[in-house]
């Protein structure tokens, strides 16, 4: 009786952190985007990073609906 031995496979990246998505940008999308937008786009409540021991991770779900345009940010209401 043959068994077959596989080793677990690494559960799919769910957060990139700013490195990270500076990279993804550019080798998905084909999208120089820098620091600068990023912070931009957080500040606008396009992206909404979670903040894990000192770092900035971002949703790989959230990315890819704001770079495609199917995000909705919220309304600017003012006074």
């Amino acid at each position: 009786m043959d068994t077959i031995h596989t080793l677990p496979t690494r559960p799919a990246r769910r957060f990139l952190n700013m490195e990270s998505l500076l990279e993804y940008c550019r080798d998905t999308f084909d999208l120089p985007i820098s620091r600068v937008t990023i912070y931009r786009e957080q500040r606008k409540g396009n992206l909404h990073p979670i903040k894990r021991g000192g770092r900035l991770l971002f949703s790989i779900a959230e990315v890819d609906a704001w770079l495609t345009g199917d995000a909705q940010a919220e309304p600017d209401v003012e006074g």
